[in-house]
């Protein structure tokens, strides 16, 4: 059980590696990659729910050289230059935390190991319990100070009994053990010819690599002896890089570190420039609507050059996007309102509008507006056009079940209009609009069919497609089930050889 007040401090540059190669092939529709960026919030997304915290911050390694490259010239020189699709990502996983409201951590010349250790040490002395997500074992030196969250291990906590475990050494002991191994990924040298067990083994021995080395005569293996007579100085470099600074002046404000609602102003437009629409409802809770209030009433409302309106069962609203709805009779009491070709008519679902009127023998005249039809054609490769998924999408907020919609009707309207004036106005007003009616009539008077050419063209239709079916199993050499996609994997590239298609996947 983690003890409060949590201080969460999260790893940043960790988790975004591990992001990166565990997530392949994501990108948006622009292009742009997001795998790193998409990993690192459903991680914190399911760590904060996990493991709710008072306090959190993220520190991040800056791109400058570091006091340790001083030390020692080759440090880090073997390690692959950060990927380009992965650096291309910071800045927005950046982004993502100013808007998370999560402070970030970064300080010029200096490493997020060095950074965390430092303001866990201040944040123990403030009576803050810290908590370390990350994947490096280099901090497993904290312990005592700190617990750290290994997420790479099904959220293994790990505490001064779970570093004996892991490494046979105690986390003071993690520098000395260090020293002898070395870390290839650091380029840190260690002790040549002495691996991971015989370090733990000299250290369980002697208790640090001082002691070892003043008596290192007493070491019975020859290689490693002759190691640590040979590269005493290596060896005690080796430790000195791999011990993480603890004081590094960090002015610290602990307000600053509070766990905050997210900036919802922020964080909804960067999630959808990422195109993480699944995250926008688990990041963002549901956000209340315009309230307006709803009249029931028998006389229809005066109203200047524009009404929203939205039907019901016996009943419409009428909205002139001031002061209250009114809520009449669907009746002929409305007729002179909707037939006003001075007044400028605006529904959500204008052919939907169109029927359900005509059902009651009502005309609705131009000119008409219809913010579904401009949503339509500004955003084609939506899957849904319901008002709830638009408004929700364009605003962040939920419209649910009994919402009176006429004042999110409104809001859509002022929303899309300039954007369709701009971008889709012929499309919109000599196509989509003028076609409502037509579709109307087309469904009112319904189409005149011949059954027996039908049956006809089903009949010729399915010779065509036994011939085919036919052909297909000649070139594949068997008969097989041409409508199973497993059955035509294996025939098309397991058995024809033809070249498998590259897999594309899209942003969450």
């Amino acid at each position: 059980m983690l003890k409060h007040p949590l201080f969460l401090i999260i790893d940043g540059m960790s988790q975004a590696y591990r992001a990166y190669f565990a997530i392949r092939g994501l990108a948006s529709s622009q292009g742009l990659p997001t795998n790193a960026v998409y990993g690192f919030a459903i991680m914190l997304k399911r760590v904060l729910e996990k493991y709710p915290p008072d306090y959190i911050a993220v520190a991040l390694d800056s791109p400058e050289r570091t006091a340790r490259h001083a030390q020692y010239e080759f440090y880090k020189a073997t390690r692959k230059k950060m990927p380009p699709d992965l650096s291309q990502q910071l800045p927005y996983i950046r982004r993502f935390c100013e808007a998370m409201r999560i402070s970030v951590l970064e300080i010029p010349g200096h490493e997020a190991d060095d950074i965390i250790a430092s303001v866990s040490t201040q944040a123990l002395a403030a009576g803050l319990y810290p908590v370390v997500v990350t994947l490096d074992k280099d901090l497993y030196q904290l312990i005592d100070t700190i617990l750290i969250l290994n997420t790479s291990k099904d959220d293994l906590i790990v505490d001064r009994e779970k570093v004996r475990e892991l490494f046979g050494v105690t986390p003071e002991q993690i520098p000395d053990l260090l020293a002898l191994w070395g870390d290839s990924s650091d380029n840190i040298p260690g002790a040549p010819g002495i691996g991971e067990k015989g370090a733990r083994d000299l250290i369980q021995r002697f208790g640090s690599v001082e002691a070892l080395l003043d008596r290192a005569e007493e070491v019975s293996n020859a290689k490693h002896r002759t190691s640590l007579l040979g590269n005493r100085e290596q060896i005690l470099l080796s430790k000195q890089l791999v011990t993480i600074d603890t004081k590094l002046t960090i002015p610290v404000e602990w307000t600053a570190f509070k766990v905050q609602p997210p900036d919802r102003a922020a964080l909804m437009p960067l999630l959808k420039e990422l195109e993480f629409t699944g995250l926008i409802k688990q990041y963002l809770p549901p956000d209340a609507g315009p309230f307006v209030e709803v009249v029931r009433t028998d006389l229809v409302p005066a109203v200047d050059d524009r009404v929203f309106f939205d039907i019901h069962e016996d009943r419409v609203s009428l909205w002139s996007g001031s002061g209250s709805i009114s809520s009449v009779p669907l009746d002929r009491r409305v007729e002179a309102l909707f037939s006003n070709t001075r007044i400028r008519k605006v529904t959500y679902d204008l052919k939907t509008a169109l029927l359900r009127l005509r059902g009651r023998g009502i005309e609705l005249f131009p000119p008409y507006d219809d913010p579904l039809l401009m949503a339509y054609l500004l955003f084609p490769n939506r899957g849904k056009y319901e008002l709830p998924d638009v408004v929700f999408e364009l605003t962040g907020q939920t419209v649910t079940e009994g919402d009176e919609r006429t004042p999110w009707i409104e809001r859509l309207f002022k929303e899309l209009s300039p954007r369709t004036a701009q971008e889709v106005s012929r499309p919109y007003t000599e196509i989509e609009l003028p076609l409502s009616p037509v579709l109307v009539d087309m469904e009112l008077a319904g189409l005149r069919i011949d059954v027996n050419v039908l049956e006809r063209m089903s009949r010729e239709m399915g010779a065509q497609l036994d011939d085919l079916t036919r052909k297909i199993c000649e070139i594949a050499d068997c008969d097989f089930n041409i409508n199973s996609p497993r059955q035509l994997g294996e025939i098309l590239f397991d058995k024809l050889n033809l070249p498998r298609p590259r897999k594309l996947r899209k942003s969450g």
